[in-house]
């Protein structure tokens, strides 16, 4: 099996926080011996309820994997997608859900694994990448179907929504600060989108196709509307409370992460190479453009547009660093 669960007693070769390795009665625990991962806005936060249907259908990150559980790759626009979608299929060798699998299959009528040459791998033949692929796959049971290993998808509570209590999905993600991610999709639509070759990086940023606020909207359910600060909270416990956090900016630390928490296996050097190969040399999300600096009046105008994205981005910082507790 690929994919076997957090390994208790795997160490990550660093602690985020640059502190010793802590003891074992430095750890907090629960009455069952769990880890308790605190909420980094501090003790007295207010703690909002997420939707029954995203608790019961998602797993915590500190429990422990189950025989059912798929992993769930959430994509946010230039922040690793596709990375992710070789990596698992071709590195890995994992099922997986994505967009590739419906291709040629939009009429069928019921579930199977497909092998495809190009892009090389398996892949389930509904598509993960549409809401309307989403709620094709929900329809088709493909939560139960014991067929996939990994899903990447944009559209969270629709893919939240294929999962049931027995069969649950856990959530990972590598998160793109929302000034480099705006900076990175610009430089990409430029090439595609006559519309968007015709305005400046400021003109975009505040244009819907800018996708301001887009995480807290995705993870919120306020697609199309701008957020709320109660939505933010919901955004920032749903990541606190179901995703293993990976950072962009730490690509290769927090694959250490999901290799040792998901129990990654390589089948031989070679497939070691090839996510070697994929996270550096051949990496998909590389795109030569003028960086766009955090504090420069473009940057400021980004995040003044992004303000809530921006403050989720943080607060999942904060939980990255909280996270290290999961790996001792």
């Amino acid at each position: 099996e690929n994919v076997v669960g957090p390994q208790s007693n795997d160490v990550i070769p660093d602690n985020p926080d640059t502190m010793a390795e802590p003891s074992a009665n430095m750890i907090p625990l629960d009455s069952e011996g769990r880890m308790i991962l605190l909420n980094p806005d501090g003790p007295n936060a207010n703690v909002p309820n997420i939707p029954k249907f995203v608790n019961r259908n998602l797993a915590d990150v500190d429990e422990p994997m189950g025989q059912n559980d798929v992993l769930i790759f959430w994509h946010v626009a230039r922040s690793a997608g596709t990375t992710m979608k070789t990596v698992g299929a071709v590195c890995l060798g994992l099922t997986m859900v994505t967009e590739v699998g419906a291709v040629g299959h939009e009429n069928d009528k019921k579930l199977e694994v497909n092998q495809f040459s190009k892009p090389k791998g398996k892949f389930v033949n509904v598509d993960a990448s549409t809401a309307a692929g989403l709620e094709k796959a929900k329809e088709l049971e493909l939560g139960s179907s014991g067929l996939a290993q990994m899903i990447v998808a944009n559209h969270f509570l629709k893919v939240v929504d294929i999962f049931d209590a027995e069969h649950r999905g856990r959530m990972f993600c590598l998160l793109r600060h929302p000034v480099d991610r705006v900076a990175s999709l610009y430089n990409t639509l430029i090439k595609h989108d006559d519309t968007v070759a015709n305005m400046t990086l400021e003109e975009f940023a505040v244009d819907r196709r800018g996708g301001a606020n887009q995480m807290v909207r995705i993870l919120a359910g306020s697609e199309g509307q701008s957020p709320t600060n109660e939505e933010l909270g919901i955004a920032k416990e749903i990541l606190r409370k179901k995703f293993l956090i990976g950072l962009l900016d730490r690509k290769r630390d927090s694959f250490y992460r999901f290799e040792r928490f998901f129990g990654w296996k390589y089948s031989n050097i070679d497939k070691r190479v090839c996510t070697e190969r994929f996270l550096d040399w051949d990496w998909a999300g590389r795109n030569a453009y003028q960086p766009v600096y955090r504090e420069s009046d473009t940057g400021k105008m980004i995040v003044a547009a992004n303000i809530f994205d921006v403050q989720l981005y943080l607060y999942a910082e904060k939980l990255f660093k909280e996270q290290w507790k999961l790996f001792y």
